[in-house]
């Protein structure tokens, strides 16, 4: 061979050559970028699926609330608090002594039920006979809560105990 093959030979290897770096730069940079838009997409993902937790989250509660309305709209809404007392005491050997709102009504759970908090001043004879009447309120059909009890004897009666007790009464609000 002489020396203008050897020459071009080397050319053609030197511009195969630039041609292969060529290609090697383009192909670190598209593998770069795929890179790239994989971890965005990752991201997305993590993203979406926090978005779809707190989205069966707010299914969950919304189902629970839908229950709470129906079983609020299925219970009869004129209940007269006293006579269910009256009549839970009454059963269960306790003298009313007072009842009374203690508070304005509190609008709660997503503005569909009231909460109206009342004091009850009850006395009684024995702790059993109070515990009784306690169990039969927290048993009652009507949504009461016991918030607060405070039980001591009487001034003038020291046989006799007194129990002042708050409670809270859960209404549909209309």
């Amino acid at each position: 061979m002489d020396n203008i093959q050897i020459v071009n030979k080397i050319k053609a290897n030197q511009v195969t050559l630039v041609f292969i770096i060529i290609g090697l730069f383009f192909a670190y940079n598209v593998v770069k970028l795929q890179q790239r838009n994989l971890q965005n997409l990752k991201i997305e993902i993590e993203m979406e699926q926090q978005r779809n937790t707190i989205l069966n989250e707010i299914a969950e509660r919304e189902k629970r609330l839908s229950a709470l309305r129906k079983a609020l709209k299925e219970r009869k809404t004129d209940i007269n608090l006293g006579e269910t007392l009256r009549n839970l005491a009454k059963a269960n050997s306790i003298r009313i002594v007072e009842l009374g709102q203690e508070e304005a009504p509190v609008v709660v759970a997503s503005g569909i039920i009231v909460s109206i908090p009342y004091q009850l001043v009850v006395s009684c004879k024995s702790y059993h006979d109070l515990g009784e009447f306690i169990s039969a309120i927290e048993r009652n059909k009507d949504i009461l809560f016991i918030k607060d009890i405070s039980v001591r004897r009487e001034d003038n009666k020291e046989e006799w105990l007194k129990a002042y007790i708050k409670l809270v009464h859960l209404l549909p609000k209309e």
